[in-house]
């Protein structure tokens, strides 16, 4: 049976989302915005973003807060964006730089911290943003395009190739669908001048 969202489930995240809100400000943590936190997996641990020297490295806390572990840090001039738990809690997806100031690629790695994160795409400008398949076979992700748009692309765990999928973005429960974000491109029109109004 795959996982689906309840009233009871949105209501325990809400409330974790904000003890751990509470607690991080309480705390003097320097943390990225909430829009960079991974509510919990099935390990019930939440990973966010935080900010070590000049680079961003992903945390995680357990449900009430407390217990701060750091989990992915690529080293100095390398920042770790973009958490998102798999299904099942074991791993997560991340964005990371491939060297330092370089563009942004899409890894994998485990929950519990052991062995090394897993590059599996080679953005030609940036990949972020992960998400999940409920399944946990694919990933998707933003892919930054050279002239300056974004497109959904997904990756295969298995195989590691990449095919595009849409324009940024959520999947249903079932996998089967992703939700995304696009907007289109609508020029200003041009100002208006003396002449064109009418007595």
């Amino acid at each position: 049976m795959r996982p689906r969202w309840s009233l009871s489930a949105i209501a325990s995240t809400l409330s974790v989302a904000t003890a751990f809100t509470m607690i991080v400000l309480a705390s003097g943590f320097v943390v990225e915005p909430i829009a960079n936190a991974a509510f919990p997996g099935q390990n019930g641990r939440v990973a966010y973003v935080t900010r070590v020297n000049e680079h961003r490295m992903i945390s995680t806390v357990d449900a009430t807060g407390g217990d701060p572990q750091p989990l992915i840090d690529l080293g100095s001039g390398r920042d770790a964006i973009n958490p998102a738990w798999s299904w099942g809690g074991t791993e997560i997806a991340f964005a990371g730089q491939t060297s330092p100031d370089g563009p942004f690629a899409i890894y994998t790695a485990n929950a519990d911290g052991s062995g090394n994160p897993n590059q599996i795409t080679t953005p030609p400008i940036s990949d972020t943003d992960p998400t999940w398949e409920p399944a946990g076979g694919q990933i998707a992700f933003v892919w930054a395009h050279p002239d300056g748009s974004s497109r959904i692309f997904i990756v295969d765990l298995a195989s590691l190739a990449v095919r595009a999928r849409g324009s940024s973005q959520g999947t249903d429960p079932e996998g089967s669908t992703i939700a995304f974000l696009s907007k289109a491109f609508r020029p200003f029109p041009a100002p208006r001048t003396d002449a064109d109004t009418t007595p």
